[in-house]
């Protein structure tokens, strides 16, 4: 006797959504062998119903309120994908859950701010929240996680998690482009928004490093507590002199469980995430058991996050339901987790800065930064011109507010010619 179908209702026909009805339309043969039973759409919604969105969607029956999905006899899931940390995404997961339904959903915001509250839902009602999609599209770096590392202490995550944010860095260190110059181009080709604050700004990957670290560590997530750097100040100079000194700076989400941070950082350029280029995504593992783990792919695009929201769905309909954030809402941490031993508690830094080209500038610069007990390990300057010169160098370790005080002191001095722009060196 065959099993039931798995009814689902699909809120949002964007981009994923119709991605995602393609998907189980081409490869509904496939599906239906790995769910145990065929995944059948009982229910789409969209904002304009007669939007002509180039596939045929006559066979589904049109919902006209999202909030009424979860109602709908037979319901199994929704599949949620329409976006926003509140309003309609957030109501409606509150209902789905609360209904005892199951919610699968590419919504990274909505899980980073939201996410404890609804996972207690779920866990009262028996609903399941699934993810995968939220995080770095079709690299399957939740599962990873949660189930293939479940046997595994996780010490510490770091990744490049924005596409658009590393296709601008790549472009601008590979090409010679002005940041204004790339971002216009990615935009055009579909990478940046109209407005491009919340991917530039470093908060897409600060939703989504708040989901990784909350799985990885056992707290609950907590997104205000991510330290949060973009790379509108990164400069085409520093992309230079970096790569003159064995660096790539890239934007990287980094988490140990006890602290959270996005920010551009320099990597070396032979290391794993050196090499990403363009819009993948790449995250870097290290466990205690499994050592170091390196996931790289497509972080974004239809039939890429459309495929991390299909194997929800599979996993969901054959009953393999876990709970979001790898153990029961009781045992989550509400803060930070206890610091593991051998966590890093120094850094080195790469700095660049225009001092004047003038006798005794060295040694002003060296002393300055001997006073907060930072030292220099790596030191390029190509030469002075019109008065000024530019310097690279790299730090020795020390602890970052040492090494901010440094920058800041240092910043303060008449020789100095404007900011001081300084990374973190990530080695991993």
């Amino acid at each position: 006797m065959s099993n039931p179908p798995y009814r689902i209702a699909i809120a949002g026909l964007g981009t994923v959504g119709l991605g995602l009805i393609e998907l189980l339309q081409t490869n509904a043969a496939l599906v239906t062998a790995r769910a145990g039973r065929p995944i059948d759409i009982i229910g789409i919604n969209a904002r304009n119903r007669f939007k002509d969105r180039g596939l045929d969607l006559s066979a589904y029956t049109w919902v006209e309120d999202p909030m009424d999905m979860p109602d709908l006899t037979g319901l199994d899931a929704v599949v949620e994908l329409i976006g926003g940390d509140s309003g309609t995404a957030l109501a409606l997961a509150r209902k789905t859950l609360g209904a005892g339904k199951s919610f699968i959903t590419a919504n990274k915001a909505l899980l980073a701010i939201h996410g404890g509250d609804l996972a207690d839902s779920a866990e009262t009602s028996g609903g399941v929240i699934a993810y995968e999609a939220a995080v770095a599209g079709a690299i399957p770096i939740i599962k990873s996680i949660r189930e293939g590392l479940a046997g595994n202490r996780i010490d510490k995550i770091g990744g490049i998690l924005n596409g658009t944010c590393n296709f601008i860095l790549s472009s601008m260190e590979s090409r010679g482009v002005t940041y204004e110059q790339v971002l216009k181009e990615a935009q055009a080709l579909g990478y940046a928004e109209a407005n491009p604050a919340t991917d530039v700004g470093g908060f897409d990957a600060a939703h989504k490093l708040t989901l990784i670290s909350a799985l990885a560590f056992g707290t609950r997530p907590n997104f205000a507590a991510v330290q949060v750097r973009g790379i509108e100040a990164v400069s085409d100079l520093a992309l230079s002199y970096a790569g003159r000194l064995g660096y790539r700076i890239r934007l990287i989400g980094l988490t140990d469980g006890q602290q959270m941070q996005v920010a551009p950082m320099a990597v070396p350029q032979d290391s794993a995430l050196g090499r990403v280029t363009g819009s993948h995504n790449a995250v870097q593992i290290i466990a205690d058991q499994a050592g170091a783990i390196f996931l790289r792919g497509p972080g974004a695009g239809r039939r890429e996050t459309a495929s991390a929201v299909a194997g929800d769905l599979i996993d969901l309909a054959r009953g393999q339901g876990r709970p979001p954030f790898g153990v029961e809402t009781a045992g989550l941490a509400v803060g930070k987790v206890e610091r593991r031993s051998g966590a890093d508690s120094v850094e080195a830094q790469l700095a660049i800065l225009r001092v004047k080209d003038a006798p005794g500038v060295m040694a002003a610069l060296t002393q300055a930064l001997a006073l907060k007990e930072v030292s220099v390990d790596q030191l390029l300057q190509p030469g002075g011109h019109d008065g000024h010169a530019d310097l690279a160098l790299v730090t020795h370790p020390a602890e970052p507010s040492q090494l901010q005080a440094a920058w800041a002191a240092v910043g303060g001095q008449d020789y100095v010619l404007g900011a001081v722009e300084a990374y973190r060196i990530e080695q991993f």
